[in-house]
This record gives C-alpha cells, structure tokens and sequence, in this order.
C-alpha cells in the first residue's frame, strides 16, 4: 500500500506543475506538518511507500528542509520507502518543465529511498494511432515527438542518482491521438484501445526486466 497525500490547490483548480507558492519554505513547512499529522492518524496502517512530494517539481531547491523531512518520516516509518514523484521532461535542460540535467545532478533527488516518474511521455507529433512496433521503437530508440531517447534518458537519471525508479504514473487516453498527448483526457473524439494497450505492454517489456525498476 502506499499512501500519496496531495494538496488541494485553489479548490482543486490548479495542478502542481502551476503551483508556485509566494513563500516556498513556509509552505514545505505547513506541508511537513501536515504529512506528519496524517501519517500520524493512520498509525495502524502500514505502507510499502510514503509519498512527501507529488509532482511539485517547483520545489526542489529546498533540499535541507526535504531531508530534515525524510529524516523524520522514516525514523518513525524505517520499513516504509519514502518517496518522490517528479514530472516526465521534454529535453536535458530546464524549460517549461525541469529538464533530464537537474534531475540527474541536484541532489534533492538522491535523498529519497525511490524516485517515481509520472511518465506522459508524448512518443509522437502527430500521430493518432500506433502499432506495438511504432512505440517500442520510440521508446527504445527515439522518440517521433522530439528525438528523445526515454530508455536511455531514465537509465542515465537511475545511475547518477543510484536509486530505484518506479512509475507513479504511466498510460495514455483510450483515443485517437493519445500517442501524442497522453497527458490530455481530451485530445480526441474517437475511442483507440488498441494504441493504449499496446503502449502499457511496451512499457512493461521493455522495463520489467531492468534491476532498478
């Protein structure tokens, strides 16, 4: 079991990768309290994982308040993995999302005991369905969106933060075109199953046999 405690921001309105607190480490304190008070009532309750930052990548140059964090979670919980989990990135450096770089030399993302990847990664630019070959090739190779190369690109995030990798969140729309946009439930009109069911059997045989995953 794991437990994945996230705030609700603006009434739900706002997603994390927006949200850009005006004092981050007052709220990364609130924040703290909270998780402690809620992990605290469920005291009866064990968990393989505790999440403590969910996509919040804004976040990450606190890296002293996150270990004073981590440090008092797992001295209550030592049996429980205390965990992160980061977007999927469109290049190496930072742009509108925190770029491969920063993920693989920060050392926020080596305090924890997995990093999880909420892994959207578009595979195509223009595409409305793909076969299990298409997608295994962009997977493994390159992608058809922006010449990314996820296999690799994860494998170099693994080594240089010597950490098991999960991902927290992984699929695409059951629609034409969800290949392209797979984290927009609404980028199209007509139902595709076969696409989305080849892109999870791609992803689970390409990275099942891995030993960090």
């Amino acid at each position: 079991m794991i437990l994945e405690p996230c705030p609700c921001i603006n009434k739900g309105e706002v997603n994390e990768r927006e949200f850009k607190p005006f004092n981050e480490e007052m709220f990364i304190i609130n924040w703290r309290n909270e998780i402690i008070k809620l992990i605290n009532e469920l005291k009866d309750y064990s968990f393989w994982g505790i999440y403590v930052n969910t996509n919040m990548d804004i976040l990450y140059d606190h890296t002293n308040l996150w270990l004073e964090l981590y440090d008092t979670i797992k001295e209550g919980r030592p049996d429980s993995n205390i965990m992160i989990k980061t977007n999927w990135w469109e290049s190496n450096d930072d742009g509108d999302m925190m770029g491969l770089n920063t993920k693989c030399t920060h050392p926020y993302f080596r305090i924890w005991d997995v990093v999880s990847i909420s892994a959207y990664f578009p595979l195509s630019k223009k595409a409305a369905t793909a076969s299990y070959d298409n997608i295994y090739n962009w997977v493994v190779n390159c992608t058809d969106h922006s010449n990314q190369h996820i296999l690799s690109d994860i494998r170099s995030l693994q080594q240089a933060i010597n950490k098991p990798i999960m991902f927290g969140e992984l699929g695409i729309p059951a629609l034409l075109y969800g290949i392209s946009e797979p984290y927009n439930k609404d980028c199209g009109f007509d139902d595709d199953e076969t696409t989305q069911s080849n892109w999870y059997k791609v992803w689970h045989d390409v990275f099942i046999d891995e030993e960090w995953f």
